[in-house]
């Protein structure tokens, strides 16, 4: 696997903007996977789809293993690669869905390297083993089965087990900073940012408070001027802080995505926030 490919795959953005809003039904919609271009006419047969291609999952039932507390155990697939987060490292490779069986042993795994507490790095060795060990695989609507010789692991939707929230409502937690390909996460205090159903926007910086306006449109956020309260800084970390705030969200575009409870707010500059929602 070359360096490009598997950079690509934990680059920090995270999907696709708020889904918007849909009559309810009394039973879940099944994910689908992510769209993407028809292939050209070439008069042969399409390839068959195995189910996997373009989505996630996140552990709901093991038998035969017993998960570490901690974040869900996730596992993602797109045409031909796999990765899999189990609380620490994050990991990535090539993969074959061949014969009822999910094939990852050509040309195995890399994982990046953090160092882990005990208990979430013997978990991370135990799912790579689990995912090389071939396991046979189900879809079931938006369940995944996977299955060896000693544990059967049961996989829901990430869409249907952990939906994407709403830009509005929620108190947004700004827990990391981005500057281009860079993220760096923020101290014990933590900034946070509010959108009102009437187009205005609430900042907490850390150090002051703040209110302007915002509009929407597709993935595109426009703000308008931030006005802040004048407070001094108790420390320049937190002065560093509020200014990549101001630059993110004060007058100008940005771009937003929205996973699950996972907010990124980026300028076309790459400045960018990452927060969770509460």
């Amino acid at each position: 696997m070359t360096k490009t490919r598997f950079n690509a795959l934990f680059a920090v953005a995270l999907l696709l903007g708020a889904s918007a809003c849909g009559a309810q039904s009394s039973a879940p919609p099944v994910a689908q996977p992510a769209a993407s271009t028809p292939p050209a006419d070439t008069g042969e047969p399409a390839p068959p789809t195995n189910g996997l291609a373009g989505r996630a999952f996140l552990l709901d039932n093991a038998d035969g293993y017993t998960p570490a507390r901690g974040p869900k155990i996730r596992i993602e697939f797109s045409d031909d690669n796999i990765s899999f987060h189990a609380g620490c490292n994050a990991h990535a490779g090539s993969y074959r869905a061949e014969d009822g069986k999910i094939d990852v042993s050509w040309p195995g795994l890399a994982t990046t390297m953090m160092a882990c507490i005990p208990h979430l790095d013997a978990q991370d060795a135990w799912i790579r083993e689990f995912l090389l060990s071939k396991p046979a695989y189900q879809i079931d609507g938006n369940n995944l089965t996977l299955k060896n010789d000693s544990a059967t692991l049961t996989f829901v939707d990430r869409v249907v087990a952990d939906p994407d929230r709403q830009l509005v409502g929620p108190k947004w937690t700004i827990d990391a900073l981005i500057t281009g390909d860079a993220v760096s996460s923020i101290g014990e205090v933590k900034p946070s940012i509010l959108f009102g159903s009437d187009g205005s926007v609430a900042v907490e910086t850390g150090c002051n408070m703040g209110r302007g306006k915002y509009e929407v449109s597709g993935s595109q956020l426009t703000f308008g001027a931030l006005a802040l309260t004048r407070r001094a800084c108790i420390s320049e970390q937190l002065g560093n802080t509020e200014k990549h705030i101001q630059k993110v969200v004060g007058d100008g575009t940005a771009t937003y995505r929205i996973e699950a409870a996972r907010l990124t707010v980026q300028r076309p500059d790459g400045t960018g926030i990452r927060a969770i929602a509460e």
